[in-house]
């Protein structure tokens, strides 16, 4: 039996600046500013003209700057699936439908599992993994932790091939598989109820997720409108 593990750490940076002062600059700038230094009309000879006649006239005020439209977020669930939409301001409307598997004893999220649209539209999924992630086998009492970037994520959709995602992206506390989603892949998930997401630790030992995709219909539907 295998139970699963997220380690996460954060390095911390201390910036510390020393400054010294220079007495003799002091002394210098502090003549320097003993001595009056005489300032230039800026003021074109139009406005300078017209202030003699009427010295209250000031430039006319520029018109306000029109204001974007308040940012909305709109949330709805579809069983397991939580699709998050935003619109407003200068951006169109944009969605994204999330899936996490949790480990709830340790309230660790051990997948993340997005489909949204690209900047041309298409449907693009995404698997983010903790790079921490570790899995112990009781039997041997032996604990393997990390995952194997080079292995990606293999995704078997319920009976059809599995499809193989590769790591495009690493940051410290987690690595994304991604990959654009054709018409073969919409329809495998679309009729799928159950997906495989198997990931490998650095010694080769595979950890599958059993992820239900009950409302990915209703998912699949609302990203597209």
């Amino acid at each position: 039996m295998l139970k699963r593990v997220v380690c996460i750490a954060v390095p911390a940076l201390v910036i510390m600046v020393a400054a010294q002062v220079n007495a003799r600059e002091d002394r210098q700038a502090a003549l320097r500013a003993s001595t009056p230094i005489p300032i230039k009309d800026a003021a074109p000879p139009t406005i300078r003209e017209a202030q003699s006649r009427n010295p209250t006239a000031t430039a006319p005020a520029a018109p306000p700057a029109a204001q974007p439209a308040p940012q909305r977020t709109e949330t709805i669930v579809y069983d397991s699936w939580t699709v998050t939409c935003q619109e407003g301001g200068t951006a169109k409307k944009t969605c994204v439908a999330t899936l996490q598997v949790v480990d709830k004893d340790r309230r660790l999220v051990l997948l993340s599992w997005q489909i949204g649209l690209d900047k041309s539209s298409r449907l693009t999924t995404a698997i983010q993994i903790p790079t921490g992630l570790a899995v112990k086998d009781e039997k041997q009492q032996r604990v393997s932790g990390g995952i194997s970037i080079k292995s990606g994520v293999s995704l078997k959709l319920g009976a059809s091939a599995v499809r193989q995602l590769a790591f495009l992206t690493c940051a410290p506390q987690q690595c994304e598989a991604s990959a654009p989603m054709d018409d073969a892949f919409v329809k495998d998930l679309g009729a799928a109820t159950t997906a495989t997401a198997t990931v490998n630790t650095a010694d080769g030992h595979p950890v599958p997720f059993e992820i239900p995709l009950k409302g990915i219909d209703k998912v699949l539907a609302s990203l597209r409108r």
